[in-house]
């Protein structure tokens, strides 16, 4: 990894944050997936230590999102950090499209007419995701996060499923994967990846995310090097990754507690996404999993018979990486009745591999350096 990560690594140990790494607090939120209620928790200052207080809140399960600041003077959004996405979508408060957009009603939008550094695109643009879409229009501004900004190009979105939109509390995505140019064509889009230019202003391409899955407790994103106070740094491996347009490595082999269920002669990706929940699989591969836990398809397990579930390992680049009964069936309430519930977080779905969700990323450490082509690397480390 670049040498500079010693240096920022040094200095936050010393307590004094370079005004080159930007840290940022991620919160939690249920959504309609399950139908809770939505409690807040106690709330903590956003970017404090860079001048930038914001009080966020949080929320249980399903996403992370953290704030941003776009145009100037700006408005301040909240966004979700996805590492399985490249382009930065918000909804649009301007024009006479936003007043046809029902989402836009209920969540807060960036006005582009309030913003002297806007500079017009319009090119009509829609983004499909494993669930759900977004469709608007393509525009140009400055984006803010403390002291780190960058003039990108995003879309304001006009159009999203309604249904998930009015539980939501998100205003956007903020796509942190590496894809540029022409490989974003595989997402049907021509918007750029945002994180280039952020990671051009920065001593050290790299961001890291730490994701605390319980109830009150919050996240952190960090540009341009890492917080050592959540990890053990010995424990930190580096691997290749696999594609130039999505996070992603190859998974050697799956084991359930000591047997080998999966065993991928030449690999198979996993994609590192932090816009998914939960850790999502091939339907056949999936199924042998559930058939070696005695499990029924589905999510739900028995919450009195979950603590006898072996573990479930990842072989990937050779290193194993495993998760517990506890780091992977959760417990959970039905909708409305609010009985309880559990769940085993594995997802059947065709998606040409696996992709490792937050339910797999929230009990390490990861660290995304930004490389060229297909020289980035990404790192797991235990946490303290």
């Amino acid at each position: 990894m670049c040498k500079l990560v010693a240096l920022v690594i040094v200095a936050l140990s010393l307590a004094a944050v370079s005004q080159a790494q930007i840290r940022i607090h991620l919160n939690r939120q249920e959504i309609a997936l399950q139908r809770e209620k939505i409690k807040p928790y106690g709330h903590v200052n956003l970017l404090r230590s860079v001048g930038v207080p914001q009080i966020i809140r949080n929320y249980k399960n399903v996403y992370y999102y953290g704030y941003i600041r776009l145009g100037t003077p700006g408005d301040l959004v909240r966004v979700i950090f996805d590492t399985g996405s490249p382009s930065l979508w918000v909804y649009s408060g301007s024009g006479w499209s936003s007043w046809w957009c029902i989402p836009c009603w209920f969540h807060k939008t960036y006005r582009h007419s309030y913003s002297s550094t806007y500079v017009p695109d319009g090119r009509p643009i829609e983004i499909s995701y494993v669930s759900g879409y977004m469709k608007g229009y393509s525009s140009q501004d400055v984006l803010s996060m403390g002291p780190l900004s960058a003039r990108v190009q995003f879309a304001e979105a006009t159009s999203t499923p309604i249904m998930d939109s009015l539980w939501s509390k998100y205003d956007g995505i903020l796509g942190l994967a590496p894809c540029s140019g022409p490989r974003c064509q595989v997402y049907k889009e021509f918007t750029p990846s945002v994180l280039n230019p952020l990671m051009r202003q920065l001593p050290c391409p790299i961001f890291s995310i730490y994701l605390d899955r319980t109830n009150g407790g919050y996240g952190e994103i960090t540009f341009g090097g890492t917080n050592p106070l959540l990890y053990k740094e010995e424990t930190l491996v580096m691997h290749n990754t696999t594609t130039s347009y999505l996070w992603s490595l190859r998974i050697d082999s799956i084991w359930v507690g000591e047997t080998l269920a999966l065993n991928y002669t030449k690999g198979i990706n996993a994609f590192i996404d932090t816009g998914t929940s939960l850790i999502v699989g091939p339907p056949d591969d999936v199924a042998a999993l559930l058939l070696l836990m005695n499990l029924d398809p589905g999510l739900e397990v028995d919450c009195e018979t979950r603590c006898e579930l072996p573990p479930i390992t990842f072989v990937i680049g050779g290193k194993k990486y495993s998760l517990n009964w506890k780091q992977y069936a959760y417990l959970s309430s039905k909708p409305f009745f609010g009985s309880s519930v559990c769940y085993h977080g594995l997802q059947a779905i065709d998606v040409g591999g696996w992709i490792l969700g937050d339910l797999f990323l929230s009990n390490f450490y990861t660290v995304f350096e930004v490389g060229d082509h297909v020289s980035s690397r990404i790192g797991f480390a235990q946490l303290k």
